[in-house]
């Protein structure tokens, strides 16, 4: 089980190379596989995550473009159970005054 709140914080994506995105990277993450343990008896639900972020902003800038995106939100809960054996990932998401900034400016660093 996981639990956290964020607060009035920053995520800004920058990535390291075109074939490996944040879908990708999502992906790696839940594509981990436990090893058998004998004797082991692996509970039914494998995840829960719940997380809630007031404030928040998302920030992206793709490597070959000048273009930048920004995604703000007041307020974001999501709620996600991932069980053994089930074809499906239930997930909850609530988001409250979303905004989204497109900019075609580069930031010099």
């Amino acid at each position: 089980k996981l639990a956290m709140k964020l607060s009035d914080a920053l995520f800004n994506f920058v990535p390291t190379s075109p074939e490996y995105n944040c879908i990708q990277q999502i992906g790696t993450m839940y594509a981990l596989r436990n090893d058998i343990v004998p004797g082991y008896e692996a509970p039914t639900v494998i995840t829960e995550l719940h997380a809630h972020a007031q404030h928040f902003a998302v920030g992206y800038r793709p490597l070959y473009l000048s273009s930048q995106t920004v995604l703000t939100f007041d307020s974001m809960s999501i709620s996600s159970t991932l069980v053994t054996g089930s074809p499906l990932l239930v997930t909850h998401l609530h988001l409250d005054q979303l905004s989204l900034f497109l900019s075609d400016r580069q930031h010099k660093s």
